[in-house]
């Protein structure tokens, strides 16, 4: 006998709502209705679509204060996730490692079990809203083990990210994400080389903001156009999606002259994926709740405009 659906009364939905969102919510739902899982979601999806555009539900890449550059905790991003018509919301903190390796970026091996309690609290707290437990990995071979046997394996996750924000050229790393770092054919080859290893490993969901070099990149040439090539190819033939970031706006808006317009995301790495066949996911790589949807219309439009396809995740399907 199948497990019945979980139901759900129309008056506990809209209490948990704010907002516009939840006006627009009480014009459609029945205080003392009950619906299902399913149910609620297609309402969602057509409240959205009526406040503007093209219902935007999901987003799979937010970050709580416990990465020391991020504010919010669970609960904050689930409540601004449904007073914006996310109905599924991917926490995805920036993963502990090991040997405690750039404390100052990520959250402490000993806030890990606070980190996951958090997800669970908000699961029962936010019923009508579904959250899955993450983390954003920078890879590296030597931590596959701890993020295989001990995130995915210990601790259950429902998925994991990967992405590069740093690379190693023998003794030294080169961090790219903050848009300081000149990004030459050297550092550019190296990080080809990890975002290629990170999606051989089997372990990432999605990859993270892959075009995240253009960061540090001072101009297009044949060799930048080579290496796009090269990871959208690897995605192609490993069928791992790619993430458009949408993160990069928000940041060239806060620090205009940090962020050249070549920044993520790159109009001609997503121009070159026009080329190949792979999927994509768009994710606003949320620091802060406010920003929950922070510009994943504008990434949409990315993908429309490059007749991209959409990637339905495992456990969203």
């Amino acid at each position: 006998m199948s497990e019945q659906a979980p139901i759900y009364r129309g008056s506990d939905i809209l209490s948990q709502l704010g907002g516009e969102m939840k006006d627009l919510m009480a014009t459609v739902l029945k205080p003392d209705q009950q619906y299902t899982k399913a149910e609620v979601e297609q309402l969602f999806k057509q409240t959205a679509t009526r406040a503007g555009g093209d219902p935007i539900t999901e987003n799979y890449h937010t970050h709580t204060f416990r990465c020391k550059h991020a504010k919010g905790d669970v609960k904050d991003y689930a409540e601004v996730a449904l007073d914006k018509g996310i109905v599924r919301l991917g926490i995805s903190d920036h993963t502990p490692l090991p040997d405690n390796d750039s404390p100052m970026i990520r959250m402490g091996m000993d806030e890990l079990p606070d980190y996951i309690k958090a997800i669970e609290d908000a699961r029962k707290a936010y019923p009508n809203l579904q959250i899955y437990k993450g983390m954003e990995c920078d890879y590296f071979p030597r931590y596959h083990s701890f993020f295989k046997d001990v995130l995915l394996g210990e601790h259950q996750f429902d998925y994991l990210i990967g992405s590069v924000h740093a690379v190693e050229l023998g003794d030294k790393v080169e961090f790219i994400s903050g848009g300081f770092t000149q990004v030459d054919d050297n550092i550019l080859k190296a990080y080809v080389k990890q975002m290629l290893e990170a999606m051989e490993s089997g372990l990432f969901l999605f990859m993270a903001h892959p075009d995240l070099f253009a960061m540090g990149l001072r101009r297009w040439t044949p060799n930048v156009r080579a290496s796009c090539r090269e990871i959208l190819s690897a995605a192609e033939s490993l069928h791992i999606p790619l993430e458009i970031n949408t993160s990069g706006y928000e940041k060239s808006r806060q620090q205009p002259e940090q962020f050249l317009p070549t920044g993520c995301p790159m109009e001609q790495f997503w121009e070159e994926a026009a080329g190949y066949h792979i999927e994509v996911v768009v994710n606003s790589d949320a620091h802060d709740p406010a920003l929950v949807n922070g510009d994943l219309g504008a990434g949409y439009k990315i993908m429309k405009k490059y007749n991209l396809k959409k990637a339905t995740l495992p456990f969203a399907r």
